[in-house]
Order: structure tokens, then C-alpha cells, then sequence
């Protein structure tokens, strides 16, 4: 479920960058209670999933690399670098070590807005981290890896897919390999057959963001970001994909998502560095 942000002034491309307004897709995707898993804290991920918290989700438990913890009260919450970065514990209530997390997952993880990243993405939303396939059937070239995803989108209630680019190499009728699994075939109890739990909620790109249809599980169009057509969509798109004519546009930031993303979150600019551009077509 997207969480409706607050109603204040939206800002104009122009007052905002596209990681800047990524982050704040990726924060109305945070529901209050439960768990968010910040991952491996990629810039925007992890500010979405700090502002999702500061914003609507007082009550959410942040899994920030090895570390339990509520931000909501924290003033400023400076960048740290990596998962294993030890300033990410400042804020500790809670230290896992990595078998703790990976040996009892099952029992622990009710995690949702979970983002993992993708090479190729399919309409069921099985996603390839592994890399691209050969004529021989081996590597053509090497992707980053699956890291946890496998484990983590195993367990979790619910998750998300981001990828950089829209178009037919990427949003593919198969993937050539799979590193997290989505709905499988779309057909009913696939993932319970596999022992999966959850699902993939929705997937954002640099053309809008889609969810996935109750019933065949297919992609659809769900909002397009300001000036792309539903056309444009389904040309950029390597299956056939539902856009109604009537998708509305996603939202802009808002002043208050802006402001409370720059003054306590990215108050260095990461996400307004230069280069971070809106992207174009692809």
C-alpha cells in the first residue's frame, strides 16, 4: 500500500533532482509498524526509507545494517557509507551479528519496503542481479550479485524493485537468469509451493511505477511520472504491458518532504550532486 503524503505545495522538476524525487517514491512505500530494511543503504533507498520513517512511520522499526533502531526523535541523521560502516551504530538499540539475521530469518522478518535492484526485471517481477547470458549460455557480462536478496525476499511480507533504466533490455518477457524470485508464472500459490513468502508490491523506474495485477500477477501501470505517455511505456517495454489511458501522474515531492529530506537527512547534497539528472527515455 502507497502511504498519501502530505498536501502542501508540490515542487517542479526543476526545484528537485531525480534522486531527490526517487527518494521520496521510495518513502511513501514505508507503512508504520513493523520493520524497514535500509539494505545496503544506496543513497536514495536508504534516505526514501529514513524519510518514509520520519514522515508516516513513527513507529517503524529501522534495520539499518546490523542495527535495530527508531530514528524518529534523531534531529539530523547523518549519511554513513556502507553496511558495514561503524557509524551506522551510533543510533544501536540492537546489534545482529550476520548468523543471527540469516539463521532464524523465518522467524523474524516482517519486513516491507524492501528494495532490491535488477538487471532484468519480467511482468511477474522475477528480477536478475547475476548478470547478462551469452550465445554459449554463460556470462556475457557480470552483474552485482544477488548479495541477500535471495534470503531477504524469501521472508519478507513484501518488497520492491528499483531499476535504473526503462527499456527492453531490462523489462524482459525472462529473465536470462533469476537472483530474486516474484510471482514465479502468476499462476495461483506459486510462491507458497516454493516455500516463499510474500512478494514483489511494486516496481519503480526512471518511467513510473507499476504493481501487479490481484489476479495474473502481470505488471501494470499504476502512476507515470510527469510527460511520459502510457505509449511511451509500452514501446520502452519488452512485454505487453496493461497502461490504461487514464494512469495518473505520480507525485512530485511535496515542500515538506523536500525540506525534511535536505535539512535532516541528505544535509550534505548527496542527492543533488552533479550529474544527478532527471533521466530521459531510457
Amino acid at each position: 500500500m502507497t502511504i498519501t503524503t502530505d498536501d502542501s505545495r508540490r515542487v517542479g522538476q526543476d526545484e528537485c533532482s531525480y534522486d531527490e524525487f526517487l527518494a521520496c517514491l521510495v518513502s511513501r512505500e514505508i507503512e508504520d509498524g513493523g520493520a524497514a530494511f535500509v539494505g545496503a543503504a544506496l543513497p536514495a533507498i536508504r534516505a526514501g526509507t529514513l524519510l518514509g520513517h520520519l514522515l508516516h512511520g513513527p513507529n517503524t522499526r529501522m534495520l539499518i545494517s546490523m542495527t535495530t533502531t527508531n530514528l524518529h526523535h534523531i534531529p539530523v541523521i547523518d549519511r554513513f557509507s556502507f553496511v558495514t560502516d561503524w557509524r551506522g551504530s551510533r543510533w544501536a538499540e540492537h546489534y545482529r551479528i550476520v548468523e543471527d539475521i540469516f539463521g532464524n530469518m523465518r522467524k523474524i522478518a516482517g519486513w516491507r519496503g524492501f528494495f532490491v535492484g535488477a538487471l532484468q526485471v519480467d511482468p511477474y517481477g522475477n528480477s536478475n542481479l547475476l548478470g547478462r547470458r551469452d550465445e554459449d549460455g554463460g556470462f556475457a557480462f557480470r552483474g552485482a550479485g544477488s548479495v541477500g536478496t535471495p534470503s531477504v525476499t524469501a521472508v519478507a511480507a513484501s518488497f520492491n524493485i528499483l531499476v535504473n533504466r526503462h527499456d527492453p533490455s531490462v523489462f524482459v518477457e525472462e529473465c536470462d537468469f533469476v537472483s530474486a524470485p516474484g510471482w514465479i508464472d502468476g499462476t495461483p500459490g506459486a510462491r507458497d509451493r516454493l516455500g516463499l513468502r510474500g512478494g514483489p508490491a511494486s516496481c519503480l523506474s526512471p518511467l513510473g511505477v507499476f504493481d501487479f495485477e490481484p489476479e495474473t500477477r502481470r505488471m501494470r501501470g499504476k502512476t507515470l511520472h510527469p510527460g511520459v505517455t502510457p505509449d511511451h511505456v509500452r514501446a520502452a517495454t519488452g512485454f505487453d504491458i496493461d497502461v490504461p489511458a487514464d494512469t495518473p501522474t505520480t507525485l512530485l515531492p511535496s515542500e515538506l518532504e523536500l525540506e525534511t529530506l535536505r535539512t535532516r537527512i541528505d544535509r550534505l547534497g548527496e542527492l543533488r550532486k552533479e550529474g544527478a539528472s532527471w533521466p530521459t527515455s531510457t
